[in-house]
């Protein structure tokens, strides 16, 4: 006879991105099992480019100790994530796109674990707990204008973001051209107002995104009329 003893949370309100991060809910081993996964649907789209995102988001971290690690990770996953993305939303059943994925999911994990996020998923978890916007959506919707903010404090890394999706010798820009048109390409392509959000709650949205953890790592620090004018920019 075996006795357990379980946590439960019980939200009472559903307008907040709660986060509960405690060590024993990170596995020692992960199995990744292409036979568990079904072919690409809307929400499967979404989680791609959310991989995308996470990539981003970590390979622009501000530089400590875990810094080598999870750059070349989060730079191998962009360069699978480009590569096979589309050719896993446009036909489901291919193994092999469907496989990268896989894989870039494992190692986004990996990267973000170890050296946080950003700016784009501070002010991504605030549409996305007020309006019901799945989690890689709302990142698609910020991520250019993000970059665009950021492109300034690290443009060499943009370079290198473009050269993984493209395979071509890039600069900021066509970085930041790069992820659009992969966004479009997977029609993950909207704004804000799209899903509902109003101008009304950018000072709000703002506010809480200051206060989130994911933005310690940003590259480029961002005052609450900053990101406003980035949620603006977005709407």
């Amino acid at each position: 006879m075996q006795a357990e003893l379980q946590t439960a949370l019980f939200q009472a309100f559903d307008t907040l991105n709660l986060q509960r991060v405690k060590t024993f809910s990170v596995p020692p081993v992960t199995l990744c099992g292409l036979g568990a996964l079904g072919a690409c649907g809307q929400e499967a789209q979404a989680r791609g480019v959310s991989h995308l995102f996470v990539m981003v988001d970590s390979f622009l971290h501000q530089a400590g100790m875990t810094a080598p690690l999870a750059r070349s990770l989060a730079i191998g996953a962009i360069a699978m994530i480009g590569k096979s993305l589309p050719k896993a939303v446009g036909y489901g059943h291919d193994l092999a796109a469907r496989e990268n994925m896989l894989l870039a999911s494992c190692m986004a994990g990996m990267a973000f674990s170890s050296a946080g996020l950003g700016l784009c998923h501070a002010m991504a978890h605030q549409p996305g707990a007020a309006l019901h916007i799945p989690h890689g959506q709302a990142n698609a919707m910020l991520l250019p204008t993000v970059m665009g903010f950021n492109r300034m404090v690290c443009r060499e890394r943009f370079s290198q973001i473009g050269r993984a999706l493209t395979n071509k010798k890039s600069d900021d820009r066509d970085a930041i051209a790069a992820v659009c048109e992969l966004i479009a390409e997977v029609g993950q392509s909207k704004r804000l107002a799209d899903a509902g959000a109003k101008p009304e709650h950018y000072s709000a949205w703002a506010q809480a995104a200051l206060e989130d953890i994911c933005l310690r790592s940003n590259p480029r620090t961002a005052t609450q009329a900053q990101i406003i004018d980035l949620y603006a920019a977005a709407g």
